[in-house]
């Protein structure tokens, strides 16, 4: 009885371990490495944001702590101008935008008329091509005497709106951002609009709906959550704009937030970080009200879908007398959102 005993013992004490599964520690891996790049990229700056702006000084070595960067900020005049404006300006690109990426993104899931195929690869191509040089083409473009826009309207005799047009306006700043912030608003809802039910037009129109009501009471209604989170992307774009605002917007005397930070930076060895650094905290703060109002409007990030049969994506039909509209629009943006500013990048 004790060899036998002796003998379990030994079994049980030679068995090994078990040890951790490759597959859980791969995902364990990966976990680090994620939350390592996560801390790099945004708790890091973050982090040096704040410190920053509690800072006297946050670049040499003779830094306290104090709240004069706060106190520069709150009585700097242009502090409160800059913000109204750019909260202006971020309105209006969102709703510009939105109206625009809604209109061709309908008319590229839901109507068949020509051109319909190349509206996708020309919004990637915009989305692709860098702001700084999208403004400065249209910078050109619009640059009063010497603007080929303006040349053309002088040749074909609208000589006192050629005098008056310029891209460096509201009017021009609006303009280029609407036009290029509607390819990425488009990219973002395009998903959305290709894989919603056909069945709730159908049901609509079997209840005696129109088209067009069809769509504004039951179609738009259900993609509420895709356009509410391209609306709070595309306005978030905007609070932080700087290219634009900077290329077209400051020679006409237009301060927006960001490019007020940016007149805090530009005193070289005097440069006012400490402010530069409680400004920036301001959109900080604005960002992380948009996503707690938008996770509180959309159910704290809950996922939506439509109840009923088997899905299917909507069918194209045929706008009927408003096809030569729809192309025109069509074209008209592609030459002024894309064929124009590639005509200046390669003449100039």
């Amino acid at each position: 009885m004790s060899r036998d005993w002796r003998a379990m013992s030994t079994l049980t004490a030679s068995r090994p371990r078990p040890g951790i599964r490759p597959a859980v520690a791969v995902r364990m891996i990966i976990k680090t490495i994620s939350l390592l790049i996560f801390t790099w990229l945004f708790v890091w700056p973050l982090g040096m944001l704040v410190y920053g702006a509690f800072n006297s000084s946050p670049l040499s070595g003779n830094r306290t702590w104090t709240l004069a960067g706060f106190q520069r900020v709150l009585a700097d005049p242009d502090t409160f101008g800059s913000l109204g404006a750019t909260m202006v300006y971020s309105v209006a690109i969102t709703i510009l935008s939105m109206a625009v990426a809604i209109f061709f993104a309908t008319v590229t899931t839901r109507m068949d008329v020509p051109f319909r195929r190349m509206i996708t690869p020309v919004m990637v191509v915009l989305v692709a091509m860098p702001t700084v040089l999208y403004s400065l083409s249209w910078a050109m473009l619009g640059a009063g005497p010497a603007g080929m826009i303006n040349g053309f309207l002088d040749a074909i005799g609208l000589d006192s709106l050629a005098a008056a047009f310029t891209t460096r306006s509201w009017f021009g700043l609006v303009l280029v951002t609407v036009l290029k912030a509607s390819a990425l608003a488009y990219m973002i809802v395009l998903g959305a609009f290709r894989n919603q039910n056909s069945a709730l037009e159908e049901a609509a129109r079997i209840s005696g709906a129109s088209r067009m009501r069809s769509f504004m009471g039951i179609e738009l209604p259900a993609l509420l959550p895709a356009l509410g989170a391209a609306s709070l992307f595309i306005f978030v774009k905007g609070l932080e704009a700087f290219e634009t605002p900077a290329v077209l917007g400051q020679p006409a005397g237009i301060e927006v937030y960001a490019t007020h930070i940016y007149d805090y930076l530009r005193g070289g060895y005097e440069a006012d970080y400490s402010a530069a650094s409680a400004s920036s905290l301001v959109i900080v703060l604005i960002l992380a009200l948009l996503v707690l109002a938008q996770l509180k409007l959309t159910g704290g990030g809950r996922t939506y879908t439509s109840v009923g049969g088997r899905s299917k994506g909507a069918a194209l039909r045929k706008p009927g007398k408003w096809t030569a509209a729809v192309v025109a629009v069509t074209l008209l943006y592609f030459f002024v959102a894309l064929v124009l500013p590639i005509i200046q990048v390669v003449l100039s």
